[in-house]
């Protein structure tokens, strides 16, 4: 799938083109800095702060009515309207450079900011509407990838390169992503009769209505508000580490920049890939976790620390202390960054009304931007009452981990699943296949296995793709252990003897929920089937559910299953999960309800003779 959407049509153009918009942003914006800082050092700091407000106000004023006007008309055709507007721009700031005019070239980068602001809404509307929602998370992780690393070019290029061949690569860039956005697919209107508000106040509260209106999508926007606040807080405040605790070169601190983007970009993509097609929120609270582990870490690593007299160079910076442990933990929180902006911006275009996703994406924009000038703003207070750097640090991981409870009590088994995926995936080799069947099963569904080992159980539970609640036999609903197996998922205690205590299970499934249970009632002690009680064929009967037979392959094999005096058993074998597609059992109505149980146990029975 990944080097599908790479070459698809409906994908490559729409992510060259925003790759080369987000790369002319930052090109114009840092070679601008760097031509106030040479030309006009005594008032830099202050000029600096105004370019900044510049590029960043545009999507607090017209980020709603882009949303407004990008879900009215084709989006493709907006796309090209906006690039032919880049272009003319940036031919405009040639012709300013030759005029000798910084403050024209500022106003320019405001009227790029504009041109950026209405471009937002459109490239994450455009995904849904032209990728496969199992293709929806990669697409977003190689759309978030492909910003960073646009970021960290332009930031390079832009300090690196005279001002004349950035405005020559400004014009170049413009040029190519005008010619990539010709070959965008057509996206329709998905809402013709959408009002364009001139008021863009209007516009504004109207569209942040629209958000709070749909829990899922204001929550998903917080969450993402969060990740752009502390990306804007980082990269602001890797300036006066370097400068005032470290005391290092410009080197370093480009370095360190570059950390920060490749971390971001690599766990993008690194998250796209491992959420395989299914759109969840299963990674988010360990992300933001791991995000406030780091920040304590640059704390203590920070705090007290021995400022050289003189500035470190990047080839001296490594003999310096904490200098290793200081680049990794940027590195490790720009990766739990991306791992954790990726699955929520997809979560939103999967719940947004499709009618509204493109102001629901101009109102995302706005709240981001007001999230970083928040925290912008709370860091200015603090640095004036006395904190140090190590102490911001110190405050947002703080911070971080009140994000990581409020996140926990919206997903509450979502951070020890997640740990349970990664240490079956970094031990077992786990291997997933056919989970979308679980999907495509739709409501009213009854998941059967196969029951090899002590394993299979929390093995499920990582890695079913939806919230399930499992059967549980009553003897070892008992244990001790379950109150640690029920932080993971919901279960139901079940004696398999007992058609009554099926009830809850029962209306269970009736209500469109999905439930898991292994028919055999206990973990086998032959290696082969064991005994399958009619339980599992009562649920069947009773709720007309399609069942969704799961094999589990390998557990068998484990220190953890009943085999050890048959099989050659070790710590960590290769297990395989694999659901197989989904079926509705029946029987002929001319038994009796009884006949007709028993009938599709047996039938039950020889499904999951053929699974095995």
């Amino acid at each position: 799938m990944p080097n599908t959407i790479l070459k698809s049509k409906r994908f490559l153009p729409l992510m060259i083109t925003q790759f080369l918009g987000a790369l002319n942003d930052n090109l114009f914006k840092n070679a601008l800095l760097l031509m106030v800082t040479l030309k006009m050092a005594s008032k830099a700091a202050v000029l600096s702060n105004i370019i900044a407000a510049l590029f960043i106000l545009p999507f607090f004023l017209f980020s709603a009515t882009a949303g407004e006007i990008a879900d009215k008309y084709d989006k493709s055709k907006i796309a090209k309207i906006l690039k032919i507007t880049e272009l003319l721009l940036m031919l405009g700031a040639c012709a300013v450079y030759e005029a000798h005019s910084l403050w024209g070239l500022v106003i320019l980068l405001g009227c790029m900011g504009t041109q950026s602001a209405f471009f937002g809404p459109i490239k994450y509307a455009l995904l849904p509407q032209h990728l496969h929602q199992d293709e929806l998370a990669l697409g977003n992780a190689y759309v978030e990838a492909g910003t960073y690393m646009a970021i960290l070019l332009g930031l390079i290029l832009g300090t690196i390169l005279p001002i004349g061949a950035v405005l020559v690569l400004l014009v170049l860039f413009s040029l190519c992503g005008l010619i990539s956005s010709i070959f965008i697919p057509k996206a329709p209107s998905v809402r013709e009769d959408a009002p364009i508000h001139k008021n863009i106040f209007k516009a504004t509260s109207n569209t942040l209505k629209v958000i709070y209106q749909n829990k899922t999508v204001f929550r998903s926007i917080i969450g993402a508000t969060w990740f752009w606040m502390i990306g804007a807080f980082v990269v602001v405040q890797i300036y006066p580490l370097s400068g005032n605790v470290l005391n290092v070169s410009n080197t370093v601190i480009t370095f360190f920049l570059v950390l920060f983007s490749v971390g971001v970009a690599i766990g993008s993509v690194f998250c796209g890939h491992l959420m395989k097609g299914f759109i969840h929120a299963t990674y988010t609270p360990l992300s933001v976790f791991a995000m406030g582990v780091c920040f304590y870490l640059l704390y203590h690593y920070t705090n007290h620390y021995p400022t050289p007299d003189a500035p470190v160079a990047l080839a001296d910076f490594f003999k310096t202390p904490h200098s290793l442990s200081i680049s990794l933990t940027i590195f490790i929180m720009a990766f739990f960054g991306g791992f954790y902006i990726v699955p929520l911006n997809t979560l939103m275009q999967k719940t947004a009304s499709k009618a509204y996703l493109a102001s629901v994406i101009g109102g995302n924009n706005i709240l981001n931007a007001l999230g970083m000038a928040l925290i912008s703003l709370v860091t200015i207070l603090l640095l004036a009452i006395g904190f140090t750097i190590s102490e911001l640090f110190l405050a947002v991981a703080l911070l971080s981990i009140v994000v990581f409870f409020q996140i926990c009590k919206l997903l509450p088994n979502a951070f020890w699943r997640s740990l349970l995926r990664a240490v079956f995936e970094l031990f077992f080799k786990v291997k997933v296949e056919g989970s979308q069947n679980v999907i495509k099963a739709g409501k009213n569904v009854l998941i059967i296995a196969n029951h090899t080992s002590l394993l299979d159980g929390l093995l499920i539970a990582a890695f079913m793709p939806e919230d399930v609640s499992f059967a549980i036999n009553t003897e070892w609903s008992k244990k001790w252990f379950m109150k640690l197996f029920s932080l993971f998922v919901d279960f139901e205690p079940l004696n398999p003897t007992n058609p009554m205590s099926m009830r809850t299970l029962i209306n269970k499934v009736k209500s469109g929920q999905k439930v898991m249970i292994f028919p055999e009632g206990r973990i086998t002690i032959t290696g082969g089937l064991m005994k399958i009680y009619e339980g599992a064929g009562m649920i069947a009967y009773k709720t007309n559910a399609r069942i969704v037979p799961l094999r589990i392959n390998g557990a068998q094999f484990s220190k953890f299953s009943y085999l050890k005096n048959k099989l050659r058993t070790k710590w960590f074998p290769k297990i395989e999960l694999t659901f197989l597609k989904p079926e509705r059992l029946s029987a002929p109505e001319n038994m009796s309800r009884r006949e007709q149980r028993h009938f599709i146990s047996l039938k039950l029975y020889d499904l999951m003779t053929t699974m095995l």
